[in-house]
């Protein structure tokens, strides 16, 4: 597990602290690489967040989707383009890809 730089962990409350092995553990299962806590107590939330109160934690996902999107590719074949978007991953058939 490793923190974004700047990441303020004043506060937390250690049932925040007890889900880091458990996202580590999972993160690495799929990316093979060590999970990043983004944001615990600092950062602008909502008024009412609770990480504020040292109760919510962000994590980064750009390497988790990455690494479905490389599985998709490699279960769905040549013949597939996926694509990660903002938001979402794009799947496109295109029989020709394959061929070039």
């Amino acid at each position: 597990m490793k923190f974004k730089e700047g990441v303020d962990l004043v506060g937390v409350q250690d049932v925040i602290v007890q889900t880091w092995p458990t996202i580590d553990k999972v993160h690495r299962k799929l990316t093979g690489r060590e999970a990043t806590i983004t944001s615990v107590m600092d950062d602008a939330h909502k008024e009412d967040s609770l990480h504020y109160q040292g109760l919510a934690e962000d994590i980064r996902i750009w390497d988790v989707l990455e690494a479905f999107k490389k599985r998709l590719e490699e279960a769905l074949g040549l013949e597939f383009e996926v694509i990660l978007e903002k938001d979402h991953i794009h799947i496109e058939y295109d029989p020709h890809r394959g061929n070039r």
